[in-house]
């Protein structure tokens, strides 16, 4: 009867109860879902559903009001109509680039060639459906962004205002209508040019009379002199035509005027500039002949037959591309030099639609003695620059990124091996997670231990039976006999132990705290939390040793020790373990005996390190028991596997090699953002990817730092640490392990910012794709 009345006294005391007792699945089911005898629904009474209730209803609404606050933020940043880089400052520039429609479909991406059989209309569907589409927004307002509410009724004479756009008639445009099959039937297809939409962007019209460049087509000086007073705002496409070849042949617009159908400069409104061009047979040519028209440096041919079934086609070449069949190659040179010579205006000139001039050797050898670009096309091959060099910046950016990441990820892998946390894990296992009978026939485990008799239960029950566990044991006596000196060493689960594990507790005084006046005859001392001001440092119990006089923190070698109640400081009363499991015993039961935990203790310490030399790893152990003034214990763990001695083997001095490489990369990083900074300054500090790199780099050189600092300070004390093996002392490894954890989270953060960054490198390939097919089209052109 004593003894279950002890037991049950201790299960009230440690805050335990007795299992409830065991129901069959059903029974069990139905009292989840209701439970008579205490009104639960779902394990719940009505006011704990009423509570809980209410705090998610206020979480969710918390939740969503932050989730409407993100989003109204989100849009209110962010214009949904205009890009926030326009102009030079994105990725496409001031290079509208220049396209035609109908285009072949995605399924065949071979070229761009529009061909079909003269008089078969299911060949040539495709290209006047194509067409229809492209057609339909000009055919219906309410297609327009605008919805139709910006469209003007304007001519050459009546300009559209600020957001507004042309209205265009598409019946007008005959034979390039649609009840007329776009004129496909008749081998002469209509193929539409259009100007791609650059926001802010305003074309500068060709309006100068006075001097015409001297390889300028006539026809076209005519045309541009008769139409300025009534036409000005017209863009010119460069374009020649050898008569004597192309007989018979005609085009709308005359000789390559481009009349203005749309016009949007804003947000709203439709992006084209827009052409139609009317590409007629001509029935007294040979079967080999072609149209040619040339726009910009692109050449554009037709290829014609006699027969009903004729295929046509438009391909495109540059300048310096083979002369197609039945072109004549002075033909095409002379092309070429039309368009390189020909001066246009700003905005509008031949780079600015989006076609650079690409000369040959011999072009080159013939422009040395001309006066070099200045104005507009300077401007341009100046954004165009800009532009490839800002590529060129990103693609160094990310290899030297995609360097650093590769240097810093294997580092840390190897900093961290997988045998780690095996060597962690089994050292958790003995010293928190093994059961030990207490006084009372119960078996807890050192995560279990609430009261003051538990700890002595512990060090009974496992600490001391595990640090004198080979001492008996045959593979344990087998294992030192392998040793040079095995004389007096400790093996724990095969692992030496470095020092003799240290016990240590801190204590306040008697009058930390103020006793009441009503109770002094009850109490005649008060014991308040740990604070350093208030520890104890004289004498208790018996006075002598160690055990029971006070060592400040330059004897224990020890650091300040943090729990969940308070940081404990590193002096104290302390008891060494002997080499000798007799000796250990004698000093436990002189502590047991004597009441060395009391009411005056505020925590107790084990320290212990371990070393194996498989792995080259040290652990280093703290347990922390906290015993706070109103009764209990609270335990606490802090288990470290480290590689404290580096660089021994050939694959560490390796590991030193990427080390010093990730440090001259760092340095090199630094500069690199230094001269952003001095030749950029606003544009560096307005982007904050720049901010992320500086505190990447302040992480990496701490971490360097902290490093260096690590391998002396291991260096220093090792010569300590054999000492205290030879001379069987304890040895602190406070300070070495607060150091190596320093390193260890510095570098980790830094890891983890570096491949943060790569979300940068993410982005950009991500507006990469959008833009190459326009930034492919122009480095073609160029």
């Amino acid at each position: 009867m004593a003894i279950k009345k002890k037991v049950k006294e201790e299960e009230q005391q440690s805050g335990f109860y007795v299992k409830p007792p065991e129901t069959p699945a059903w029974e069990s089911f139905k009292l989840f879902l209701y439970n008579p005898a205490t009104n639960q629904v779902f394990g719940r009474t009505g006011p704990s559903w009423a509570k809980i209730g209410t705090f998610y209803l206020i979480f969710y609404l918390v939740l969503a009001s932050l989730f409407g606050i993100m989003l109204w933020i989100f849009y209110h940043t962010l214009d949904p109509r205009v890009p926030r880089w326009i102009l030079k400052e994105s990725l496409i520039g001031t290079d509208p680039g220049l396209g035609f429609r109908p285009m072949p479909n995605d399924s065949d991406i071979r070229s761009t060639l529009i061909w079909y059989q003269g008089k078969h209309r299911k060949t040539y569907e495709l290209w006047t459906e194509s067409l229809e589409n492209f057609l339909e927004i000009y055919r219906r307002p309410g297609l327009t962004p605008g919805r139709g509410q910006n469209i003007y009724n304007c001519d050459y004479d009546r300009p559209p205002g600020r957001g507004q756009v042309c209205d265009v008639d598409v019946k007008n445009w005959f034979p390039c209508t649609s009840e007329n099959n776009f004129n496909y039937h008749q081998s002469s297809p209509c193929v539409f040019i259009k100007l791609n939409k650059i926001y802010g962007w305003q074309p500068d019209y060709y309006n100068n009379t006075d001097e015409f460049p001297p390889e300028m087509p006539d026809d076209l000086k005519n045309h541009i002199v008769t139409q300025k007073a009534i036409n000005p705002e017209l863009t010119a496409i460069i374009r020649e035509q050898e008569r004597e070849t192309l007989h018979g042949e005609h085009e709308t617009p005359v000789a390559g005027v481009l009349p203005i159908y749309k016009r949007q400069s804003g947000s709203d409104g439709l992006e084209e500039l827009l052409e139609e061009a009317e590409f007629v047979k001509d029935t007294g040519r040979t079967k080999d002949e072609g149209d040619f028209s040339m726009i910009g440096d692109a050449l554009m041919m037709a290829k014609k037959d006699e027969s009903p079934d004729s295929e046509l086609s438009l391909p495109a070449a540059g300048p310096s591309s083979a002369a197609p069949r039945g072109v004549d190659k002075k033909l095409l040179q002379k092309h070429v030099d039309i368009v390189k010579n020909v001066k246009l205006p700003a905005k509008m000139s031949r780079e600015k639609i989006g076609m650079a001039e690409k000369l040959t050797k011999n072009d080159k050898l013939e422009d040395d003695s001309q006066p070099s670009k200045v104005g507009a096309d300077a401007s341009a091959d100046d954004s165009t620059s800009i532009q490839i060099r800002q590529i060129l910046q990103d693609c160094r950016d990310f290899i030297m990124h995609a360097l650093l990441l590769a240097l810093v990820t294997t580092i840390v892998i190897y900093m961290v091996p997988w045998s780690r946390f095996y060597y962690h894990d089994i050292f958790t296992h003995f010293l928190t997670d093994s059961t030990f009978m207490t006084e009372a026939g119960l078996y807890k485990n050192f995560w279990e231990i609430v009261v003051v008799d538990h700890i002595w239960d512990y060090f009974s029950g496992i600490l001391i039976p595990l640090i004198y566990s080979g001492v008996n044991d045959k593979m344990a006596a087998s294992h030192l006999a392998k040793l040079k000196n095995p004389k007096d060493l400790l093996l724990v689960n095969d692992n030496i132990l470095v020092a003799l594990p240290r016990i240590r507790q801190v204590r306040v005084r008697n009058d930390s705290c103020h006793v009441p006046e009503g109770f002094l005859y009850i109490f005649d001392s008060c014991y308040y939390f740990f604070k350093p001001h208030l520890e104890d440092t004289e004498p208790f119990g018996l006075g002598n040793g160690t055990i029971w006089t006070y060592s400040n923190a330059s004897v224990t070698g020890a650091r300040g020790v943090a729990g969940e109640i308070t940081t404990y400081t590193g002096g104290g009363y302390y008891m060494d373990f002997s080499s000798s499991l007799e000796e250990t015993l004698k000093l436990y039961n002189e502590m047991y005996n004597n009441t060395w935990i009391d009411h005056g203790t505020r925590a107790v310490m084990v320290d212990l390190a371990s070393y194996t030399q498989r792995d080259n790893l040290f652990c280093i152990v703290t347990l922390l028991i906290e015993l706070p003034p109103s009764g209990g214990a609270i335990p606490s763990a802090d288990v470290r596997v480290q590689k404290l001695l580096r660089y021994e083997s050939t694959l560490d001095c390796v590991m030193l090699g990427f080390e010093l490489a990730l440090t001259a990369l760092l340095v090199l990083l630094t500069l690199d953002n230094i001269l952003k900074l001095v030749h950029q300054p606003m544009q560096y500090i307005s982007n904050l990817w720049n901010a992320l790199d500086w505190v990447m780099l302040a992480l990496g050189y701490a971490a360097a730092a902290v490093g260096v600092w690590r391998y002396f300070t291991v260096e220093e004390q090792l010569s300590g640490l054999l000492d205290a093996i030879r001379q069987k002392k304890h040895f602190n490894f406070h300070s070495i392990r607060t150091v190596h954890t320093t390193y260890e989270e510095l570098f980790g953060c830094f890891a983890f910012i570096a491949w943060l960054k790569t979300c940068r490198y993410v982005i950009i390939c991500c507006l990469s794709l959008l833009a190459t097919p326009t930034y492919c089209r122009r480095m073609w052109q160029h």
